[in-house]
């Protein structure tokens, strides 16, 4: 067990995760990836190839933002680099921010298919012709066609390149080549390795342009196909012993050719090598995945198990942040293997970051949202809202999980305490947010920050835990809005469609009057052209028509001077015009989903400082110009909300201030 967690933590009973280990349902499991410590790849001799995204000065770009090279970081080997130096630049990869990857996209029908390689004409490895060797490779699929194009022989394999560092040695064609079967993820071939593994392939047979799984040097992985992963190549060429492991995992032990003498060239994207003569556009890679690399590093040596495991640790800590540390058991089991560990397949469906899978939020949920707006005033009651950033809403919850058992508080406590201990993500992040679930009508996938959490104890092993969170990067630039984004309140107006009360549209235009629309007709309607949102006789309205409870109150508090001199009267003395502005608080109890929904896009998409008309109740019935600063939402029960809201009355508007186009189409 890791002695900061159990110190820090308030919980206690957090267990290690380690193969032959039994758990049961709800136990905190402390998963780390390596227990020894890691190895910086300078560290180890033989280092001959790395290459990696530490600085962008690795990276070469052409004119149009393509890189068309990457250059090596290897001590002493500066010149021997990945270019392209094709004449168009559809073969070039491209640099991710996001992902801090080099992505590699394939596709047959606009002839991309991105590469890098040594050039025969650049320095290579040639070196290293002979000898011991390894390979560790940082990647991640984005997609995989599944393989299934039917040929006279039956199924096309559908090979997905990794990595490939035969091409400089034709006589030994094939030996340097790994690569993705593309058939697993849908369990064409064999349907007994679990969906969406990979089965990683090295085709030692130029004229098997068909091959089957039985066919091949293969071996299949619980690892994700289309997630990050971790191969580690390793070959000892005087025994011809060659290991294969993915994510810490030994899946192949072989004597095999594969990877032997004549590896000493490097080709990345797509392979370049067609095993054969093969049908016209059948190259690997080619219209079979986009795949994204992290980092390579390239070994002219034989590492110890312990020089690997470390080296193995060191690109799990850097490319796998918050991947280790705690999880939470989903049922019981027993990890028979290493296959158990929470990021491969096998322990996925044991072990989890993902509490929406392992608890249910009960009804009294609550959400309440505020503007950062600065009001700066006029005189004579007029103002305006300065908006100091795009995120301008606040916005809290409250996530109710009520009648847990004292296992179950002990794990959601652990969960969220240990949220606090992920490593940042950016220089302006002190933690990482968490991926949840809120509750209707939220997004799902929030990116929430904790902020606090209360539990009581209602009985004996009853236990009631509320947790406080925040989003804060949702912005009002998205024509989606900030949270409520489901598809019932983003889809397009549509002619074709049975519209009815309450529903929510956009309407596409690039005038003043795009944006959304609320339908307001009394029966199901499939409304003609004078109905739709900009017809003579529309049913869809942008006002705010819902009617509110009728236990409301409207303060008026004119404003006006008070003077009071001393040793005389006092006197009142007006302030300007614009006298009673109204400053209003109404609530909506008791709503359906259907209205709760409507409601809380239409301030959703007010973004807390946009202006819209309102008929005041009676007995005042007068239509007046307001925004809405602060509202609140309970989730009560099944099909029954509570909404109160605040309106603040706006005098001297314009068009400007009401309508914000923010659906941007190239």
């Amino acid at each position: 067990m890791s002695k900061f967690l159990d110190t820090q933590f308030s919980v206690t009973g957090i267990k290690n995760f380690y193969a032959g280990a039994s758990y049961d349902q709800y136990d905190l499991v402390d998963f780390q990836y390596y227990t020894g410590n890691a190895i910086y790849p300078k560290d180890l001799s033989g280092l001959f190839a790395w290459f990696n995204l530490d600085n962008l000065n690795n990276l070469e770009f052409d004119s149009s933002g393509k890189i068309s090279a990457w250059y090596n970081s290897a001590p002493g080997h500066s010149a021997e680099n990945l270019y392209n130096f094709d004449t168009s630049d559809n073969t070039r990869p491209k640099y991710s921010q996001d992902k801090n990857a080099v992505v590699f996209e394939a596709n047959a029908d606009i002839g991309t298919l991105n590469q890098l390689y040594t050039h025969p004409t650049s320095p290579n490895f040639s070196g290293f012709l002979t000898g011991d060797r390894c390979w560790f490779i940082v990647y991640e699929f984005d997609s995989l066609r599944s393989g299934n194009l039917t040929t006279p022989q039956g199924y096309y394999a559908n090979y997905a390149t990794i990595i490939n560092t035969d091409e400089k040695n034709i006589s030994t064609a094939s030996t340097g080549y790994l690569g993705v079967y593309g058939n697993n993820s849908d369990n064409i071939i064999n349907s007994n390795v679990l969906a969406k593994s990979q089965e990683f392939v090295m085709d030692s047979n130029p004229a098997n342009l068909y091959p089957t799984a039985s066919s091949l040097n293969s071996a299949f992985s619980s690892a994700d196909l289309l997630n990050k992963n971790i191969i580690s190549i390793v070959k000892n060429n005087t025994t011809n012993n060659l290991i294969l492991r993915n994510n810490g995992q030994e899946i192949l032990n072989i004597t095999t050719t594969n990877f032997a003498s004549g590896c000493a060239s490097l080709r990345i994207g797509t392979a370049g090598n067609f095993h054969g003569v093969v049908p016209a556009g059948a190259v690997y890679n080619y219209d079979a995945s986009n795949i994204s690399i992290n980092e390579i590093l390239g070994y002219s040596a034989l590492p110890t198990n312990e020089q690997i495991t470390g080296l193995e640790k060191y690109l799990f800590k850097k490319h796998f942040l918050n991947s280790d540390n705690l999880y939470i058991a989903k049922d019981d089991f027993t990890a028979s293997s290493y296959q158990y560990s929470p990021i491969n397949l096998t322990g996925a469906l044991n072990l989890t970051k993902d509490i929406d899978f392992i608890f249910n939020k009960t009804y009294g949920c609550s959400a309440s949202f505020s503007t950062k707006a600065i009001k700066a005033n006029y005189g004579d009651g007029y103002y305006t809202n300065v908006i100091p950033n795009i995120n301008n809403i606040i916005t809290n919850f409250t996530l109710s999980y009520n009648g847990l058992t004292d296992k179950q508080a002990n794990s959601l406590i652990g969960f969220f305490q240990n949220s606090f201990e992920y490593q940042p993500l950016t220089l302006t992040s002190s933690y990482e947010n968490v991926e949840i679930d809120l509750f209707y009508p939220y997004k799902d996938n929030a990116k929430i920050y904790f902020e606090n959490l209360d539990q009581k104890c209602v009985d004996s092993n009853i236990n009631n835990i509320t947790i406080n969170c925040t989003t804060a990067y949702d912005s009002s630039l998205d024509y989606k809005g900030y949270l409520v984004t489901n598809e019932e309140v983003i889809r397009f107006f549509d002619f074709a469609k049975v519209y009815n009360y309450n529903d929510v549209v956009y309407y596409k235009s690039s005038s003043l009057e795009g944006g959304y629309y609320w339908f307001t007709g009394q029966n199901p309607t499939l409304v003609t052209s004078e109905q739709s949102p900009t017809g003579s006789n529309s049913l869809f309205t942008r006002d705010f028509y819902f009617k509110p409870d009728l236990d409301f109150s409207i303060p008026v508090k004119p404003r006006f001077l008070k003077n009071e001199y001393e040793l005389t009267s006092v006197t009142f003395e007006q302030d300007g015009i614009n006298k009673n502005i109204l400053d209003l608080s109404l609530t909506f109890n008791g709503r359906s989903d259907k209205e709760a929904i409507a409601i809380l896009k239409f301030l959703d998409a007010h973004c807390g400082f946009k202006l819209f008309e309102f008929i005041l109740p009676e007995p005042y019935n007068k239509n007046i110009t307001v925004y809405c600063p602060e509202w609140n939402h309970t989730y009560k029960f099944k099909d029954n909300h509570d909404i109160s809201v605040k309106f603040l009355e706006f005098k001297g508007k314009t068009a400007s201030d009401i309508y914000f186009n923010t659906l941007l189409s190239l």
